[in-house]
């Protein structure tokens, strides 16, 4: 069931969202309930390239877009938006804010892939409005959204071909040509009325001293870039040259995850296990073994373990014990098997079997010891 805060729609005229509770009174299913806790530093450590935190009411205003301009009593509407926009609202059953620190955020959806990862949906980079369709403002500032909406509501850019050619105005360029100019003059406009969008709705999250300090920024920037087009990233555009259609990247220091962030996954981390202990056991009395659990010759971290079990097997191959075993240290674990596992054996060949089932890969490392039990 979909809560009943989510929200589903937007009200062009208020410039608010939306309740499920209040378009469907009655109620409203999903097939899946997305969940995404951002890292707790996350609007501190993520910063756009032009050295503006993230936050939440970035988050929101890739919404906010995903509604605004498909909506005939807005400012920016745009038809060649609707059809993106009514695909995406025949599986998009609602999404909410549940929190900023951490960052949560809730996605309701009927959109169900085979996949379990391909579930899992975010308000940043930005949404989809269909499956393996890219948000289309990069990945979405607001104070930048802010700039281009109120040069497009003012009648002198277009985000889309279709707008720009039936109004005769120029199409929306975030790196170069015409555009540029333009959107200065209203980033200047937007630093004179300390401008807070949709203040409705992200007033919530911005004031008006905020406002200015994003816009000022983004100035500097655009002043030492010519470019509008930022994001998060790595690399940043430091220059487009639209004649000779080159452009120059170069790395942004700034970046919230350093060079060796994900090299860990370069190279499955498989177990490497090794069992020891007595090769005779007497019926009826405790054996111990011990288990070294290993990656590279070093010890195999525990945080990255989910479970080490064992399964004796008796003479006849049958299964007499299962149990979790004992951690003693980093790398280390044992194996007890009780008087009351050894008194379901008989005499002759068994097998203890160790499963050690990391996190961090799928694929579990079994090892196998043999011993002999003896009657007391």
């Amino acid at each position: 069931t979909v809560p009943e805060d989510a929200f589903i729609d937007w009200d062009a005229r208020s410039q608010t969202f939306i309740t499920v509770g209040e378009k469907y009174p009655e109620g409203l299913t999903s097939k899946v309930r997305s969940v995404t806790t951002y890292h707790p530093e996350f609007t501190e450590r993520v910063s756009w390239h032009d050295g503006n935190k993230i936050s939440a009411a970035d988050l929101l205003m890739s919404m906010i877009m995903q509604y605004d301009r498909i909506n005939p009593e807005s400012a920016i509407y745009d038809s060649q938006a609707v059809p993106n926009h009514e695909a995406f609202m025949t599986v998009f059953k609602g999404f909410r804010i549940t929190s900023t620190d951490p960052l949560t955020v809730e996605w309701y959806t009927d959109a169900v892939a085979a996949d379990a990862e391909l579930n899992v949906y975010a308000l940043w980079p930005g949404p989809t409005a269909v499956s393996y369709q890219p948000y289309a403002f990069g990945e979405g500032a607001w104070h930048v959204l802010t700039v281009a909406n109120m040069a497009e509501a003012a009648g002198e850019l277009a985000y889309t071909t279709n707008k720009s050619t039936e109004n005769e105005v120029e199409w929306t360029n975030f790196v170069g040509g015409p555009s540029i100019e333009i959107l200065n003059k209203y980033l200047d406009q937007a630093i004179a009325e300390e401008y807070v969008p949709y203040a409705a709705t992200l007033g919530q999250y911005i004031t008006s001293e905020q406002a200015v300090e994003r816009y000022n920024n983004l100035k500097a920037w655009v002043a030492e870039h010519n470019s509008y087009w930022i994001g998060t990233g790595p690399y940043y555009i430091d220059r487009a040259y639209l004649t000779e259609k080159t452009l120059t990247l170069k790395h942004y220091d700034d970046y919230a995850d350093m060079s060796d962030r994900w090299s860990g996954f370069g190279s499955p981390k498989i177990a490497t296990v090794a069992l020891d202990g007595p090769a005779q056991v007497t019926i009826g009395e405790e054996a111990e073994f011990s288990v070294s659990v290993t990656l590279n010759d070093a010890p195999y971290p525990t945080t990255d373990i989910k479970s080490v079990k064992f399964l004796v097997f008796d003479a006849n191959n049958n299964i007499v014990a299962v149990s979790p075993a004992d951690l003693v240290t980093e790398g280390q674990y044992k194996v007890v098997l009780t008087p009351e596992m050894t008194e379901k054996l008989v005499t002759g060949s068994n097998k203890l079997t160790v499963a050690v089932v990391p996190t961090v890969v799928a694929i579990p490392t079994f090892s196998s010891l043999n011993f002999v039990t003896l009657a007391p």
